[in-house]
């Protein structure tokens, strides 16, 4: 899954893994949902990663930390930012248990290659007032669950 992880070359395709890191590990899955980035900003020593709309059952990254990150490190903080918040989806409320168990499970699934918090995204962020809070939707994500689609 590390290989995979590192290979993937779309939003969805790390969704995917994200997807398949939670029903393996807890046996849950959620279908339906759909995946956005904006520029939520970021502050000094601040900054939200991504949020779970449940009313519009949307999950919105923050694409702010994107401006000052390598590349190389896009796919890790999707994952991250992906399980955070399709936990959420879940039913796991709790934003304590939501972190413990994001910083469990990459420990499981990747070891030390994945950071196991948000904070460890820190110093890529450039702070800043958003720009433009529109949503942008990622097409592709939870592909199995729309093959009536054409």
């Amino acid at each position: 899954m590390k290989k995979e992880l590192e290979n993937a070359k779309s939003v969805g395709e790390v969704f995917a893994i994200v997807k398949r890191v939670a029903k393996q590990s807890i046996g849950l899955e959620q279908a339906g949902l759909l995946v956005a980035v904006s520029d939520l900003g970021a502050y000094p020593g601040q900054f939200v990663g991504a949020f779970y709309d449940m009313a519009a059952n949307t999950i919105v990254i923050n694409k702010r930390p994107l401006q000052g990150m390598p590349t190389e490190m896009w796919n890790k903080y999707f994952f991250h930012v992906l399980l955070h918040e399709y936990l959420h989806s879940l039913g796991y409320l709790d934003e304590i248990v939501v972190r413990q168990l994001v910083a469990d499970l990459i420990r499981q699934h990747f070891g030390d290659e994945v950071p196991t918090t948000i904070e460890q995204y820190m110093r890529y962020v450039i702070p800043g007032e958003p720009k433009n809070l529109k949503l942008d939707y990622i097409s592709g994500i939870d592909r199995q669950n729309t093959n009536y689609i054409l």
